[in-house]
């Protein structure tokens, strides 16, 4: 398994989790898809697949879960809301979390997104052990 870098010098915290919601979006309900959407992201997003699992709900709805060495990729939808939650973490200095978010709008193409940023594990340069 590879390791997830360490923070680079410059930086104030260990990791950024990106919300992403999506509405109006492509309706996900098959498995195979849903794991093309999370890898395709996983990619862009210049991060490592150590892991996934993908849920189908019946009547309708799916989850999935990518596990990264620099962290998660999840996904969950609400087709009766036209809705979709995307978290995105990530560490280091090489994954890029806002690029998988980017990959997934354009992919699924969503008539609306929010998206929030949220700087995870902060601390003071120089500081770190």
């Amino acid at each position: 398994m590879t390791e997830p870098t360490k923070p680079a010098p410059e930086q104030t915290h260990a990791g950024v989790h990106y919300m992403a919601e999506f509405w109006g979006a492509e309706v996900v309900e098959d498995p195979a898809r849903l794991a093309e959407l999370l890898h395709g992201a996983a990619r862009a997003g210049n991060s490592t697949v150590v892991g996934e699992a993908i849920h189908a709900y019946s009547p309708h709805g799916i989850t999935g879960f990518i596990l990264l060495a620099e962290s998660h990729l999840s996904f969950h939808t609400w087709p009766e809301l036209d809705y979709i939650a995307v978290d995105i973490f990530t560490c280091g200095d090489r994954a890029d979390g806002r690029a998988a978010v980017a990959y997934l709008e354009q992919e699924l193409a969503p008539e609306r997104v929010e998206l929030q940023a949220v700087s995870r594990g902060r601390y003071t340069p120089g500081k770190v052990k």
